[in-house]
């Protein structure tokens, strides 16, 4: 390959990348190496008993989260800023991605897709025992190669984001992270999503197969229930991990902030992200007044593919509005969903819609209650004053406690311009009062406060 110009990495600029390492061991992804091999055992034990749950997630998206790259996905993308070619294309059996920028020119073979494709698939590239994410994705709603989100800032377009721990968290089952590195796997490097992920381990159960020998999310107390799913679908602006643990450490059962406390962007925001499902449905006057009821599970099952809108969402409707269906004013539908929960364009992934779970009444955005804010407070040097950024401490989403005591566990990350979220029981709490010991604030939390302040408007 020739010398590199204008940001193409070379051999030998993947070495210098390749050898960051973490400063501390994480002993409980080490663990992970063991447990990942006994989840893919466990399923196929959990198969004889349970053959059809097994068959329908093994074809359900959350099932299909990662593999390997399908193979008719080709094409190219022309990336304007850094005048760079990507070429998709096959080899044989397998997908590689070639860049063209100045007349320098690289190769890298696909390793891995990530996404089960009801948005897009995101591409893995192996180089040696080190994985990196590819700056194009393909976006199948409407069948293009773009960016990749997270690479949108980038001037050049390199193979430079490293995958971690965090960014597999949510599409797989385990990982085989070489300890104290960032991406450095071995291989194979995970295993798929199994039925532990929101069971939990299995070995009491295949010992004992009886009811309350393995956890069943839906028979949960609902801060804990609501954490099963909450893990990958309450994504917030930051997750940031309490001291001593990782990822990996939440088990279902457990209340999710046991293991990383989730940050929300400030009150009265509409922007609708990818994932946001969960802080949406929090928002909906049916969940607020469902004591706890309403849940992802009473829509979704994660034994199965595709929602029946007609009939398994209507039902769940109807358990309310009975006397309001058939009454409408307007023309007879035969289905809630449409309507009510619409398709919307997210502010942080192009090209895809998503369904807007906030069950809005009539589907205008002057028609959608804003969460509400109080003016937090810190110190500086010259005293108190107020935050120039609206928070928001009445969460929605709060359980038996006002959000902020976690900044206890987390004294130098600063909740002006965010809240830490803490699911579970959809009762409204707010605290308008509250007067904040604040540290300057790291530059990290300042960018994310400043990325919110240029996020562009959101189509509705």
């Amino acid at each position: 390959m020739q010398p590199p110009r204008s940001g193409v990495i070379s051999a030998i600029e993947h070495v210098r990348l390749l050898s960051v390492r973490v400063p501390r061991i994480v002993p409980a992804v080490v663990a992970v190496l063991v447990a990942g091999a006994f989840a893919c055992r466990a399923q196929e034990q959990c198969r004889a008993c349970h053959p059809r749950e097994v068959a329908a997630f093994e074809a359900s998206p959350m099932g299909n989260s990662i593999g390997k790259p399908k193979s008719e996905t080709t094409g190219r993308f022309y990336h304007q800023a850094s005048k760079s070619n990507v070429i998709i294309r096959r080899r044989g059996s397998e997908m590689e991605q070639h860049v063209e920028r100045q007349g320098v020119s690289a190769s890298y073979r696909v390793a891995y897709s990530v996404g089960a494709g009801l948005t897009g698939h995101t591409y893995v590239v192996r180089i040696g025992k080190y994985l990196f994410k590819s700056p194009v994705s393909f976006y199948t709603q409407t069948h293009t190669w773009d960016v990749t989100p997270g690479y949108g800032a980038e001037k050049y377009l390199d193979f430079t984001h490293q995958i971690s721990s965090g960014c597999l968290f949510c599409h797989t089952g385990s990982l085989q992270l070489v300890a104290g590195t960032t991406n450095q796997f071995e291989d194979p490097p995970f295993t798929a999503i199994s039925c532990e992920r929101c069971h939990g381990p299995s070995g009491e159960h295949l010992l004992k197969p009886v009811p309350g020998s393995i956890v069943n999310p839906a028979k949960l107390p609902a801060h804990e229930r609501d954490s099963v799913c909450e893990q990958c679908h309450l994504e917030g602006v930051a997750r940031i991990l309490n001291p001593g643990r990782d990822w990996w450490d939440y088990k279902p059962g457990d209340p999710l902030e046991k293991t990383f406390v989730t940050y929300m962007e400030t009150a009265g925001s509409t922007t609708l992200r990818a994932v946001s499902h969960s802080e949406q449905l929090a928002q909906s006057r049916c969940a607020r007044a469902s004591g706890g009821r309403l849940w992802c599970g009473t829509c979704h099952s994660p034994h199965g593919s595709r929602i029946d809108r007609a009939a398994q969402v209507r039902q769940a409707c109807l358990s309310c509005h009975q006397s309001l269906f058939g009454g409408a004013k307007h023309a007879p539908a035969d289905e809630c969903v449409t309507c009510h929960m619409p398709h919307l364009r997210p502010a942080d992934v192009a090209h895809s819609a998503v369904t807007d779970h906030r069950i809005v009444r009539t589907p205008t955005p002057s028609r959608i209650r804003p969460l509400r804010s109080a003016t937090s407070v810190w110190p500086t040097s010259n005293g108190q004053r107020s935050s120039p950024i609206r928070t928001s401490w009445c969460a929605p989403m709060s359980c038996s406690r006002v959000c902020h005591p976690a900044r206890a566990i987390h004294p130098f990350w600063p909740t002006w311009g965010l809240f830490c979220c803490s699911t579970g029981s959809t009762a409204w709490r707010c605290n308008s009062s509250l007067k904040l010991p604040m540290p300057n604030p790291p530059m990290r939390a300042t960018r994310i406060v400043s990325a919110r302040r240029r996020s562009a408007p959101v189509i509705y």
